[in-house]
C-alpha cells in the first residue's frame, strides 16, 4: 500500500509538472508570435515613412528641413533599396 501511494504521488507530481510546462510554453509562444507581429508591423511603417519622406520631401508640416534631411540620410542608411 505505501509504495502504491508513493506512486500515486510520483505520478500527480509529473502531471502537475507537464500541465504547468504546457501551460508556460503555450503562453511564451504566444507572447512570442505577438512580440513578431509588433516588430513587423514597426519595421512596415518605417519603411512608408521613409517612402513618404524620399517622394513628399516630408510628412508633417512643422518639420525642419534640417530634420527632414536627417531622417532621409536614417532612411538611406537603413534600406538603400529604396533610394
Amino acid at each position: 500500500m505505501d509504495n502504491a501511494l508513493k506512486g500515486l504521488v510520483a505520478a500527480a507530481c509529473l502531471i502537475i509538472i507537464v500541465g504547468g510546462s504546457y501551460f508556460a510554453w503555450s503562453h511564451y509562444i504566444e507572447w512570442k508570435s505577438a512580440e513578431d507581429d509588433a516588430i513587423q508591423r514597426a519595421e512596415a511603417e518605417k519603411i512608408e515613412h521613409c517612402k513618404a519622406y524620399k517622394t513628399n520631401g516630408k510628412l508633417y508640416d512643422d518639420e525642419s528641413a534640417a530634420l527632414v534631411k536627417l531622417k532621409l540620410q536614417i532612411c538611406q542608411k537603413d534600406y538603400p533599396e529604396l533610394f
